[in-house]
């Protein structure tokens, strides 16, 4: 206690070999280990406990810089874009795209994200898993924002966001994305819907998270 401030050891007291977590010690990072030493003598009261501080410095920044890279691969989908652009002229349809792009670039500037419209309706968003929880914060402004995009009908835009995560490759992320898309308009649209290997997870829209 006298080195490290604020260390326990009831870990070891309780009979553990290793600490939970690791632990920050100037400017490296420890995992730490420990066992007692039993004397022969069952008439002694004293204890001796041997504790090891592993420097996994290195390692936990890899780790760390692995996780927050982890690709997330998303598809946003215009629900009603033909109910938008019913009875429109070329040049009226090329405003509404030029309005939907716009939301779209502005959603994703400071993602450093790669972003594609892939089809009339439809975007492919690929960025990393450290911006995802902020993104989740802002409760996926995109939903609100691409109602600002109205047609001369006075319909608002909608669209769902499907988002695939923790899959073993982009592949697989990208169907997790397909099945949220589909898993958003079972429900109406109008709503993010999260995918990994074991659930789903809805934001906004006509639902409330789950």
């Amino acid at each position: 206690e006298a080195v490290i401030p604020d260390f326990s050891n009831k870990w070891l007291s309780e009979g553990h070999s290793e600490m939970s977590g690791d632990r920050n010690i100037g400017d490296r990072r420890y995992r730490i280990y420990g066992n007692f030493v039993r004397s022969e003598d069952s008439t002694t009261t004293v204890q001796l406990a041997t504790i090891y501080f592993a420097d996994m410095t290195e390692m936990f920044n890899v780790r760390d810089e692995f996780l927050r890279t982890r690709p997330i691969v998303s598809i946003i989908l215009i629900d009603n874009y033909d109910e938008l652009t019913a009875n429109l002229s070329d040049s009226a349809v090329s405003t509404l795209d030029a309005q939907l792009n716009d939301v779209v670039a502005n959603w994703t500037a400071g993602l450093e994200a790669l972003c594609r419209k892939i089809e009339r309706n439809r975007y492919l968003v690929i960025f990393e898993s450290k911006d995802l929880a902020r993104l989740q914060e802002g409760r996926f402004s995109i939903l609100e924002d691409v109602r600002h995009v109205a047609a001369s009908s006075g319909m608002s835009a909608t669209i769902s966001l499907g988002i695939g995560k923790d899959g073993g490759s982009f592949a697989e992320n990208y169907r997790f994305a397909t099945l949220a898309i589909e898993m958003s308009l079972s429900r109406g649209g109008d709503q993010a819907v999260v995918k990994d290997r074991f659930n789903f997870t809805f934001y906004g829209g006509r639902t409330k998270e789950t």
